[in-house]
């Protein structure tokens, strides 16, 4: 599937703003199997509505980690990252037309079939969606997709070395010792051990995983900017493009704390 079959699939369907939780709840089928093929047009368009709702979140939670940093609060700012990183991951994903979707304690895996005839398969299972799951599904849509270059989809989604920002987060939550270790350092301390965080250097090995998910996360914020350009540019006018475009640089502007952030991400827009 191509960007040019998204935009197709896109671009024919009504776009009336509902979530896919909302489509699946109403479309399934009791007791005709935990795999559904959903032939729904609105379920693309809700794909691209999701896209945008995360690409928002992923932008914040990006931009906040400054003001976590500056309260000695580094863990939760570590948390913060991740998170951008995660839900960059799930805009990408919804790009590519494919999602996991929670409907009443149910977890649903929609993914496309037939995207240009509205086709997808949509599969239920009442285990705990992890965010493995995630990952892996956005390492899956990153690959699929080939955009915009070999470089970058090795950059973003790596065949070795996986799931990093995963593991960072989950040794905070689930290991005891892991995390919060700034809460007992002097401030002195604490802005020594934080220094190297200023800035953004890509050109280098992250030295910690601090430094990793900031490095991550704005590269999947450019990927994921770039890509909804590129679809956005093929079914909408231009003066919508130039609204959405605006109302995200005014969150960025609202959010950031340091022109360097302001300008790395108004130039990826």
């Amino acid at each position: 599937m191509s960007i040019s079959d998204i935009i197709t699939a896109i671009s024919n369907a009504p776009r009336t703003g509902r979530f896919l939780s909302a489509i699946v709840a109403a479309g399934w089928s009791p007791g005709t199997g935990n795999q559904q093929i959903f032939v729904d047009p609105e379920l693309a368009a809700s794909m691209i509505h999701e896209a945008d709702t995360f690409l928002d979140r992923a932008v914040v939670l990006f931009l906040i980690r400054r003001r976590l940093r500056a309260t000695q609060a580094l863990t939760w700012s570590d948390v913060s990252v991740y998170y951008s990183n995660y839900f960059a991951a799930a805009a990408v994903s919804r790009l590519a037309l494919r999602s996991i979707t929670f409907v009443h304690g149910d977890v649903y895996k929609i993914t496309p079939t037939a995207p240009m005839s509205f086709q997808f398969s949509v599969r239920r299972s009442s285990a705990f969606a992890s965010h493995r799951q995630t990952w892996d599904m956005y390492y899956d849509a990153v690959a699929y997709l080939a955009w915009p270059d070999p470089n970058t989809i090795s950059l973003l989604a790596p065949v070795i070395h996986r799931h990093r920002e995963r593991m960072v987060r989950d040794a905070v939550n689930y290991t005891p010792g892991r995390g919060f270790l700034e809460i007992h350092r002097s401030a002195g301390k604490y802005k020594a051990s934080t220094k190297h965080l200023a800035t953004i250097n890509e050109s280098t090995t992250p030295i910690d995983n601090s430094a990793f998910l900031d490095v991550m996360a704005l590269r999947r914020l450019r990927h994921a900017f770039g890509l909804v350009h590129e679809i956005q540019k093929g079914f909408l006018s231009t003066s919508e493009i130039a609204s959405i475009r605006k109302t995200r640089e005014l969150l960025i502007r609202r959010y950031s704390t340091d022109i360097r952030d302001t300008e790395e991400l108004l130039i990826a827009l």
